[in-house]
C-alpha cells in the first residue's frame, strides 16, 4: 500500500467526524496562542469581522452551507485561540504592578482553599486573596508559610504580611516550565509569609461534604499503616499531599501513576459500581417500570452520584474532565444517537478547553485525552492484527476477553509513551506488565472496598473493616511492587526528547497502525526500529561531536556548567542547589538537559566547593548518571550539614573516587584540551568554603577560559601573578557578580573578551552587584547573564567561538 493511500485509510474516519477536526483544530490553535504575540485588542475588529460573513451567508445561493460550516469551524478555532491568551492575561494580570520589582510587600487578607502541602522549611497553601493594600482584584496565589504543617485548614481566613514574586522557569532546554504549570492551576503570583506575621481572623463555617471529607481523612489516617494511608487517600480523597517522593517515583517508573489521580479509570467504574448498587436497588420495584428501560433509570443516577463525589473530593479537574466526559456519553445514550467514542471524546475536549482555556497546557489533560483517542484509533487495528494471525483465539470467549485487556494496556501505554518522555524524561516497557496486575487489583479489588468504606462512613465498626482490609491488601501489593522495581529499574530508559521529535514519534505511530505496504512484517520491523532509534537518536549523535562546547545552565541563584568535549566526554563544574528548598535541582533541571544533548555518563564531575548552590545538585544526579570521577576542594563545610553528609554517602554508594584537587594536582587531558586546577593553595588556612573554590584553566588550542567558582578578594590577590599577561576568551564571573569578587586589581591582571554569570533572577541578594557589572562591561566586549539570557552555550572549534543562548545568537570571532 502507498503512502498517500495509508494517509487516506486514516484520514477517511475524520473526514465523517467534523466534530473531531474542528476540535484538534481547536486544540492546535489554543497551543500556539501563548507563543505568539497578543491579538487581544484586535478582538472587537474580529467579532465585527465574523458578524458581516455571518450576514454575508444569507445572500449566498450555492455553497451557503459549506461556507457557513466553513465560517463555524474558524470561529470556534478563533475564539479558542483569543480566550486562552485573554485567560492567560487575567491570570497575570499583575504585571504592572510587579514592573521593575523584584517582590512587593503588602499586608493582605488570604482565604485558605486547600490542605497544606509539606515542605523542607514550612507548608505551602492554595490561597486566594481577598483583600490587599498593593492589588485591587482577587486572585489565587501559592502562599509559602513557615509554619507547621496542618496549621491551617481549608475555609481559614488569615491576615498578614506577604511578599508576592512572579514565579521564574529556568531558562534551559527540558527544563520545568513552573510558571505555566501555576497557570493551568489559575495561578499568577507566590506569596512568602512568616507565621509570626499571620493571624487567623475567621474559622469559615465547614459544610457537610467538608466536614465527612475531614471527618474521613482522619478515619484514614488512624485506621491503615503509614504507607498504605497516603495512596488510600489519593484513591477516594484526591488528597496527594502526603505521598511520598519515593512511592511517586516508583508509581511514575512502573507506568501505574494513573492510578493515584481520581481521572478516568476511577470515574469510570464509580459509575459501573453505582450503577451496578442502583439496579440492585431498583430490582425489588422493577414491576414499577416495565414501560422504561432500566438503564435509563439507572444511568442518570449513578452520574448524579458521580458527580456529588467529585464534588466531595474538591472537584480536581482530572475528575471534572472525566465526569463531563462520562456526562457526554450518557447524553448521547439518551439522544438515541449513534455513539462515536471519537466525537463523544472530542465533544468532551471543547467543552473542557472553553471552560478552562489553559487546560490544554496541563499534562493530566493531554495525557488522559490521548490515551482515550489512541485506544479507539489503534485498539481496532491491533485486535484485527492478532485476529488475523490467531484466528481462533476468537472462540475462546474468556482469552479473548484477556487478549483484549492486554491490548488495550499495551496500546494505552504506548500512544502516552512519547508524552512521558517528553515530559517525565523516562521510557519504562514495566508500565505493560505492571498495569496488567496492577490496573485489575485496583479497579476490582482495593477501590470498591474504599467506596465500601465511603458508602457505609455512618457505620464506624463497618467502614474501619472495610479499611482496614484494603490497607492489609494495598501493603502486600506495595511490597511486590517495591521488590519488582528493585529488581527491573535497570530497564528504565532516561531521555529527553525535544517537541519535533514527539511529533516525530506520533507519526511514526500513526503509520505502524495503519501499514505503508503490503508487506507487514517488514513494515512492523521497520516502524518498531525507528520509533526506538528517535529516543536514541541524542545519544548516538554524541559521540560524533568535533567541536568544544561550554554550556552554563540556568539553575537559579547558584552555579552548574558543562563542558562537552570533542569525541563525546563530558565534564560538570558544580550542580547548583536553590537554599532553603527541596527542589531537586540536579534531577528537574541539569538531568534533563544532559539527556536531550545524549549525555548518559560524566567522565568528570568537578564541585569547585561545598555551599548548598554549588553541591545540592548532586545527590539526585548521582543515581543517574555513571560518574568517573570526583573533584573538589578538600575542605569540609564546618558544621557538616545533613546535605554534605547525604552527599558523601551517595558518592560512597555509588562508588565514585573522590579526588581533593589543588594548585599542584595534575591536569585532566583528553587529546588536545586540557583542565588545570590553578587554586585552591596547599595552605590549610581559609576563612570561608569560597576562598577555598576550585579554579580552573581549561584550553583547547587556541581558546582559553577560566573558571573561577566563588573566590574573593584574598583568592583573587594570590591568583594575579599567575595570570598576568594572559588572555582568556572566556571568563566565568566569580560568586554570582557579588560585591566581594572581581576586583578591579584582579580583572586588570588579564585580557579577556567574553564575561559569563550565573545569578538568579530576581534573587533575594540583588546580585550581581551594580559597580561590578560596571567593571565588567567595561572589561570585556559581551557579557551575558542566566538572569536575562537563561542557558548560555558557547561553541569552540578552537579558533572561533560562538555564543547562543535562550534567548539571542551571537556570532563571536576571536582574533589572534
Amino acid at each position: 500500500m502507498p503512502l498517500h493511500s495509508s494517509l487516506k485509510v486514516l484520514i477517511k474516519p475524520l473526514s465523517i467526524r467534523p466534530l473531531v477536526c474542528c476540535t484538534c483544530l481547536v486544540l492546535l490553535a489554543q497551543f500556539s496562542s501563548l507563543s505568539l504575540p497578543s491579538f487581544l485588542p484586535f478582538f472587537p475588529f474580529f467579532i465585527f469581522l465574523l458578524f458581516l460573513l455571518f450576514s454575508l451567508s444569507f445572500f449566498l445561493r450555492r455553497h451557503r452551507r459549506r461556507f457557513t460550516l466553513s465560517l463555524f469551524v474558524f470561529s470556534l478555532v478563533s475564539l479558542g485561540f483569543f480566550s486562552t491568551q485573554q485567560r492567560y492575561v487575567q491570570i497575570h494580570h499583575l504585571e504592572d504592578v510587579f514592573a521593575g520589582k523584584d517582590s512587593v510587600k503588602s499586608v493582605c487578607t488570604f482565604s485558605v482553599m486547600e490542605a497544606a502541602r509539606k515542605r523542607e522549611k514550612g507548608d505551602s497553601y492554595i490561597a486566594e486573596v481577598l483583600a490587599c493594600a498593593e492589588f485591587e482584584q482577587t486572585f489565587k496565589t501559592q502562599l509559602f508559610i513557615f509554619a507547621e504543617a496542618g496549621k491551617y485548614e481549608p475555609g481559614d481566613v488569615l491576615q498578614g504580611e506577604a511578599s508576592f514574586k512572579k514565579p521564574n522557569a529556568f531558562q534551559n532546554p527540558a527544563s520545568f516550565n513552573y510558571p505555566l504549570y501555576l497557570s493551568t492551576k489559575d495561578i499568577g503570583t507566590l506569596a512568602f509569609s512568616k507565621n509570626e506575621t499571620l493571624k487567623k481572623i475567621e474559622v469559615s463555617e465547614k459544610s457537610i461534604f467538608q466536614k465527612t471529607y475531614l471527618a474521613l481523612q482522619k478515619r484514614i489516617e488512624k485506621t491503615a499503616s503509614a504507607q498504605s494511608a497516603p495512596i488510600m487517600k489519593a484513591l477516594l480523597l484526591g488528597e496527594k499531599n502526603d505521598l511520598q517522593d519515593d512511592t511517586k517515583q516508583i508509581f511514575s517508573e512502573l507506568g501505574i501513576a494513573h492510578v493515584l489521580a481520581i481521572s478516568g479509570l476511577h470515574i469510570g467504574f464509580i459509575f459501573l459500581l453505582l450503577a451496578l448498587l442502583i439496579s440492585l436497588l431498583l430490582f425489588p420495584f422493577r414491576d414499577f417500570f416495565l414501560h422504561i428501560p432500566r438503564w435509563k433509570l439507572v444511568s442518570p443516577l449513578a452520574l448524579l452520584c458521580v458527580w456529588v463525589f467529585i464534588v466531595f473530593v474538591g472537584m480536581p479537574i482530572s475528575s471534572v474532565r472525566a465526569g463531563i466526559m462520562l456526562s457526554c456519553f450518557v447524553l448521547g445514550k439518551f439522544l438515541l444517537r449513534k455513539q462515536d467514542l471519537l466525537t463523544t471524546l472530542s465533544c468532551s475536549a471543547l467543552i473542557i478547553v472553553f471552560i478552562w482555556p489553559l487546560s490544554v497546557f496541563d499534562l493530566s489533560f493531554q495525557l488522559s485525552f490521548l490515551s482515550v483517542g489512541g485506544i479507539i484509533l489503534f485498539m481496532p487495528r491491533a485486535l484485527l492484527l492478532i485476529s488475523s494471525l490467531f484466528p481462533d483465539v476468537q472462540k475462546k470467549y474468556y482469552t479473548w476477553k484477556l487478549v483484549q485487556f492486554i491490548v488495550l494496556t499495551c496500546v494505552a501505554s504506548l500512544v502516552s509513551l512519547p508524552l512521558v518522555a517528553y515530559a517525565f524524561h523516562f521510557v519504562s516497557i514495566l508500565g505493560i506488565v505492571s498495569n496488567l496486575f496492577v490496573v485489575p487489583f485496583f479497579a476490582f479489588f482495593l477501590l470498591p472496598l474504599l467506596m465500601a468504606a465511603f458508602i457505609f462512613f455512618p457505620f464506624a465498626r463497618l467502614s474501619v473493616f472495610f479499611l482496614k482490609f484494603a490497607s492489609f491488601s494495598l501493603e502486600r501489593v506495595l511490597h511486590g511492587a517495591s521488590s519488582f522495581y528493585e529488581h527491573t529499574k535497570s530497564l528504565v530508559f532516561h531521555c529527553a526528547p525535544s517537541a519535533l521529535s514527539v511529533v516525530a514519534l506520533y507519526f511514526v505511530l500513526l503509520l505502524f497502525f495503519f501499514p505503508v505496504w503490503k508487506r507487514k512484517k517488514n513494515h512492523f520491523l521497520f516502524f518498531t526500529f525507528l520509533f526506538c532509534f528517535i529516543f536514541y537518536a541524542p545519544f548516538f549523535f554524541h559521540s560524533f561531536q568535533r567541536t568544544l562546547k561550554v554550556s552554563v545552565i540556568d539553575v537559579g541563584q547558584g552555579d552548574s556548567m558543562l563542558i562537552e568535549l570533542p569525541g563525546g566526554k563530558s565534564v560538570l563544574i558544580d550542580a547548583g542547589g536553590l537554599t532553603g528548598s527541596s527542589f531537586e535541582i540536579g534531577q528537574k533541571v541539569i538531568a534533563p538537559l544532559l539527556w536531550r544533548k545524549g549525555i548518559s555518563s560524566l567522565d568528570l564531575a568537578l564541585l569547585t566547593h561545598a555551599d548548598y548552590d554549588h553541591a545540592f545538585g548532586f545527590h539526585s544526579l548521582l543515581p543517574l548518571f555513571s560518574i568517573k570521577t570526583f573533584w573538589w576542594n578538600g575542605f569540609e563545610p564546618n558544621p557538616q550539614s545533613e546535605q554534605w553528609k547525604r552527599l558523601k554517602a551517595e558518592l560512597q554508594l555509588h562508588h565514585v573516587p573522590m579526588l581533593a584537587v589543588n594548585e599542584n594536582s595534575a591536569c585532566y587531558e583528553e587529546k588536545k584540551i586540557s583542565l588545570c586546577p590553578l587554586a585552591p593553595s596547599d595552605e590549610h588556612r581559609f576563612s570561608t568554603q569560597n576562598n577555598a573554590s576550585v579554579v580552573t584553566e581549561l584550553r583547547y588550542k587556541d581558546v582559553a577560559m577560566l573558571f573561577t567558582g566563588d573566590i574573593e578578594k584574598r583568592t583573587e590577590k594570590k591568583l594575579i601573578p599567575k595570570l598576568e599577561g594572559k588572555t582568556f576568551d572566556v571568563f566565568k564571573v566569580a560568586h554570582h557578580g557579588s560585591k566581594t569578587s572581581s576586583s578591579q586589581n584582579f580583572l586588570d591582571a588579564f585580557k579577556g573578551k567574553i564575561a559569563l554569570l550565573s545569578v538568579g533572577k530576581g534573587n533575594r541578594y540583588h546580585l550581581p552587584n551594580p559597580l561590578v557589572m560596571q567593571r565588567l562591561q567595561r572589561k570585556f566586549s559581551t557579557v551575558f547573564g542566566t538572569d536575562k539570557d537563561g542557558l548560555i552555550e558557547l561553541e569552540t572549534d578552537g579558533r572561533k567561538i560562538e555564543v547562543t543562548t535562550s534567548r539571542i545568537k551571537h556570532g563571536l570571532r576571536a582574533v589572534y
